[in-house]
């Protein structure tokens, strides 16, 4: 066979793929199946100011993507990677982007190998922005920089900016999808995606999708499947977000010195605006992640059953006015480790606030919309452990809580919060204190707000606070409407940090459910053990 012969044969499968996508709506879906590689839109890429065009080439089951620009958009009209197809994107250096933008209603599926490079070795961003979804299959294997999977659009001229790394605003595909009638596909507009009898991947789409605006899918990484971020963020933001039990998702270190991992970033949102900030390794990683418009999904935005591990974790997820019983399912295991610099470490996990900066509690801007409730299974910040619930907080016995960190840890809730294990080389706060809505603005607070900053409210209602074994190297402080542990334990601290303190509160009118009693079975501590309740105080 000749080379020639040889191109035209792959040009030829690429068309007949384009084809098949093209016909999504009429074609039975296994027709998704079809493609091994991605098809190319027929919109020309976009590059930022004095960078070249892309160059795309395909040899056996494996296609190359070099960039020649710090920021390229690419449209296509399919992305697949079929299982022992891959793609490997190449850049100029560790800071370029490019996003993979999907033309219409076809969600990206990746079941092969996804590959970034600089100068051979793992480096470059790779992003995709798919309303249709992003699915990583079970025998998916991500190697890159930094990877963001997103259902969200991203503003152009922003992206396109090669200076800007200070704000990505990302919207919710509410008027249509960024093709052209020209394109193979067309230009699709939100409408009812459904997946007929024959699904070849029905595990895929179980993830929950109520509420949300037809046509706009989630983010999925199926058992089996890795993503590998080298020194840079690793997000997935959409809608709902699901990563299934033997499922891996880890930003790692490329320096082999302990300091070049990046963050991992969960939202749940339908849009959202990021900023990133360049570090000395050239990595982009996360510095804030703000969510401006609310996930509509009524049950489970998040699902994180996987094993996640970075320099930092973050999640977060707001969800939208009216919605009742939603909870975030991080019952896999968590991992952030410190840098040896000292640095990271940190874990953030979110239900109410809507803005999450490196190093910083989660804040508010708006009032938190609905109450959605946080499960734990395991995990692990080498630095600080910061849990904010705008309902339960819940990492029980029955779920094999074990929650442990190496500076403080802070669990504020604005419902029970229960706990089997935490350890803590710092301080220990657990505080199920509910939120005080004043107008627009949220007020986090272990009381009723002082009457010189807003007018205390009429009711204010406390949740319980229960947990199992306590150990921490600083103060322990816990206030709920009762307060039972079985043992808490202050080491290696003294004088006011090596304090615990126990508080049972009501509410003004006594309405609280708790009865603001305080049951301690076991308390060891160098400093003062205060225990105060509304109601009787057990210390046994």
């Amino acid at each position: 066979m000749t080379r020639c012969e040889t191109r035209r044969r792959t040009r030829l499968a690429l068309l007949a793929g384009s084809a098949l996508v093209g016909g999504l709506g009429a074609v039975a879906f296994d027709a998704l199946a079809a493609p091994t590689l991605p098809v190319q839109a027929l919109t020309s890429p976009q590059v930022s100011s004095g960078g070249g065009a892309p160059s795309v080439s395909v040899t056996g089951g494996t296609m190359t993507v070099a960039t020649n620009a710090p920021r390229t958009i690419i449209n296509w009209t399919s992305f697949t990677i079929a299982s022992g197809n891959a793609v490997n994107f190449t850049f100029n250096t560790r800071s370029d982007i490019v996003l993979n933008q999907l033309v219409n209603s076809t969600p990206v599926m990746i079941s092969g190998a996804l590959t970034a490079t600089v100068g051979g070795a793992p480096g470059g961003n790779v992003w995709f922005s798919a309303p249709g979804g992003v699915i990583f299959g079970s025998t998916a294997v991500v190697n890159v920089g930094g990877l963001l999977a997103t259902t969200a659009l991203v503003d152009t001229p922003s992206f396109l900016t090669a200076t800007n790394t200070s704000s990505f605003p990302f919207t919710y595909p509410s008027t249509g999808y960024p093709g052209t009638s020209g394109d193979p596909g067309g230009t699709y507009f939100p409408g009812t995606v459904t997946y007929p009898a024959g699904n070849p991947y029905p595990a895929i789409f179980a993830a929950p999708t109520s509420g949300v605006a037809g046509g706009v899918g989630g983010v999925t990484v199926q058992s089996g499947a890795s993503l590998t971020a080298n020194g840079g963020m690793l997000a997935l933001i959409a809608p709902f977000v699901n990563v299934a039990a033997g499922a891996s998702v880890t930003s790692a270190d490329h320096t082999g010195t302990g300091g070049g991992a990046g963050s991992v970033v969960y939202g749940a949102a339908n849009a959202f605006t990021l900023s990133l900030t360049q570090e000395t390794s050239g990595d982009l990683d996360m510095l804030q992640f703000v969510v401006t418009q609310p996930s509509g999904v009524t049950d489970f935005p998040l699902i994180l059953q996987g094993s996640t591990s970075g320099t930092n974790v973050y999640v977060a997820s707001l969800t939208a006015a009216g919605i009742t019983g939603a909870v975030v399912d991080a019952t896999g295991t968590l991992i952030a480790t410190t840098a040896t610099t000292g640095a990271g470490g940190d874990i953030i996990l979110s239900t109410g606030a809507d803005t999450i900066t490196a190093g910083q509690a989660p804040t508010f801007t708006t009032q938190a919309d609905s109450p959605v409730a946080l499960t734990l299974h395991t995990a692990t910040a080498g630095g600080t452990f910061t849990v904010l619930s705008s309902g339960d907080i819940n990492a029980a016995t029955s779920l094999g809580g074990q929650l442990s960190s190496g500076g403080d840890m802070t669990l504020e809730g604005a419902g029970q919060i229960t706990l089997q294990s935490a350890t803590t080389g710092g301080a220990f706060t657990a505080e199920s204190v509910g939120y005080i809505s004043v107008g627009a603005q949220v007020v986090d607070q272990a009381g009723p707000p002082p009457p010189t900053l807003f007018p205390p409210p009429p009711e204010f209602a406390f949740g319980p606070v229960s947990a199992t074994t306590i150990t921490a190297g600083g103060p322990v402080s816990l206030t709920g409407s009762s307060v039972t542990a079985g043992t808490i334990t202050v080491a290696g601290a003294s004088g006011a940090a090596g304090t615990i303190t126990a508080t049972g509160l009501d509410t003004p009118t006594g309405s609280n459910s708790g009865a603001a009693n305080v049951d301690i079975g076991s308390a060891t501590a160098p400093g003062a053990i205060a225990l105060s309740g509304d109601g009787y105080v057990s210390l046994t």
